[in-house]
């Protein structure tokens, strides 16, 4: 029987669905942890004031991030834990656009 290629391997997709949410739970802490850890909360406030973004923000950033990267390694609701992080991806865009993924201060 030959298989279509839009169809979905049911035996190794859940393979590859624990994979992704192991990089994504695992880009998510070591973001936080470069905020946390490099940059300090403080500096990390600063930049983002300094782009003119909400002080605090930072705080629920860095928050989001590590819980969040955590609950995604964990497996505990994943789906709501990606869909509730949407947003801090999307406001990523804004430092990001022009810097890449990591970058320094200098």
């Amino acid at each position: 029987m030959q298989q279509s290629t839009s169809s979905i391997d049911t035996q190794t997709a859940p393979y590859a669905a624990f994979i992704l949410r192991l990089a994504l739970g695992s880009m998510f802490i070591a973001h936080a942890l470069l905020k946390i850890m490099v940059f300090t909360p403080a500096g990390t406030v600063k930049f983002f004031e300094s782009i003119g973004l909400p002080g605090p923000l930072a705080y629920a950033v860095m928050a989001a991030e590590l819980l969040g990267g955590a609950a995604l390694l964990l497996g505990w609701q994943t789906r709501r834990v990606a869909l509730a992080l949407l947003p801090v991806l999307l406001g990523a865009i804004y430092p990001h656009a022009a810097n890449g993924w990591l970058f320094t201060a200098s």
